[in-house]
């Protein structure tokens, strides 16, 4: 089991749509954005990304990117410029 390095919550860590490493949180809610695909390497298939949105099918298990929840989520996303 993974564990966030700043505040000790579990993760699961998948493959993001752009093949890098992506944290999730470790149990899914109903209100999340990034769902798993069924191909071998547990991709991310994320619903909402700068504007572009695609429709998650319902029944499908939903997860939120970790540092989006993390008390010290800042220090761990990147910066976008």
């Amino acid at each position: 089991m993974a564990t966030c390095k700043s505040c000790g919550a579990r993760v699961r860590w998948v493959e993001s749509p752009k093949g890098r490493p992506m944290p999730l949180d470790f149990d899914p809610v109903p209100n999340g954005n990034v769902t798993l695909s069924d191909d071998a390497v547990r991709r991310g298939v994320v619903a909402t990304v700068w504007g572009r949105t695609e429709t998650i099918p319902a029944g499908l298990a939903r997860y939120v990117v970790h540092p989006m929840t993390c008390p010290n989520g800042t220090v761990w996303r990147r910066r976008r410029g």
